[in-house]
């Protein structure tokens, strides 16, 4: 009965040793979304290591125009990565679901991309007008990492909508900005 264990030791051992096959691969964070998040970081830094307030409130409006800038050539998002922090519905004064969700450190699977930004991407869905976007809404929940695709939305001035000059802090900087989004396509990463 002793040798019977012994022979089975090794089947246990190997078994056990085994990796857990996984079902889904990961694609890496597009070149527009690295570039997006260094930009950001960049202006976020230079905002940070001014000397006091008289020098960041000068700089605020230089970063906010520069970054203004930058959006604007880039308006287009296709497949960027990024993670679910609301889905609500309201119906006052109209019907409509909101889809907030942030751009996460970086990419945190891989060290190689840039770290330190947290951008709000917030979409207004009609729900009776894009029931598409309703179904794959439905199926997600706060945390989900998700690819998105649509186009950061300006104003009819061509601004992009994002913090008042005065609602910039050292807590809330250029990397927790607040984008309009039209939301075209939205699919979980696995």
């Amino acid at each position: 009965m002793k040798r019977l264990y012994f022979l089975m030791i090794p089947f246990l051992i190997a078994g056990c040793t085994q990796a857990p096959k996984t079902t889904y691969t990961v694609k890496p964070m597009p070149e527009s979304e690295v570039a997006f998040i260094k930009k950001v970081n960049e202006i976020d830094s230079v905002y940070n290591a001014q000397k006091n307030d008289i020098t960041k409130a000068e700089y605020l409006s230089k970063g906010k125009k520069e970054m203004e800038a930058y959006i604007l050539k880039n308006l287009d998002v296709k497949d960027w990565v990024v993670k679910v922090s609301k889905i609500e519905t309201n119906t006052d004064p109209v019907d409509y679901i909101l889809f907030e969700a942030f751009l996460p450190v970086g990419n945190w699977r891989e060290s190689k991309y840039p770290e330190g930004s947290f951008p709000i991407f917030t979409a207004l869905i009609n729900p009776k007008k894009e029931t598409d976007l309703v179904n794959k809404l439905k199926v997600l929940q706060d945390r989900d990492e998700v690819y998105i695709s649509g186009s950061i939305r300006k104003n009819l001035g061509g601004i992009i909508i994002t913090p008042s000059v005065t609602g910039i802090n050292d807590d809330n900087t250029f990397s927790n900005m607040a984008l309009k989004f039209d939301l075209v396509d939205i699919k979980k990463t696995h």
